[in-house]
């Protein structure tokens, strides 16, 4: 009885570890996606702005708030 016990011990203590290692990835893998939508977006502003389709003006205030966002998500990456 006691051998039960302590299997189903070991295989909860595995099962909990590994929700806490597939959280960590997941989080991770959605910060890549974000990082890489957001130069994806600074990339596709410049074309607008070679195009004349937005204001170079604008188009600096964006890239600076994504730019700023690249940045906390790095930060969140490294905590």
């Amino acid at each position: 009885m006691k051998k039960i016990t302590k299997n189903i011990l070991v295989i909860g203590g595995v099962m909990l570890l590994s929700s806490f290692v597939t959280t960590k990835v997941n989080k991770q893998i959605e910060l890549s996606e974000i990082e890489n939508t957001t130069e994806d977006i600074i990339e596709l502003i410049g074309y607008d702005v070679e195009n004349g389709k937005i204001y170079k003006e604008y188009a600096e205030m964006y890239i600076e708030n994504l730019e700023d966002i690249l940045t906390k998500i790095k930060r969140i990456e490294n905590e």
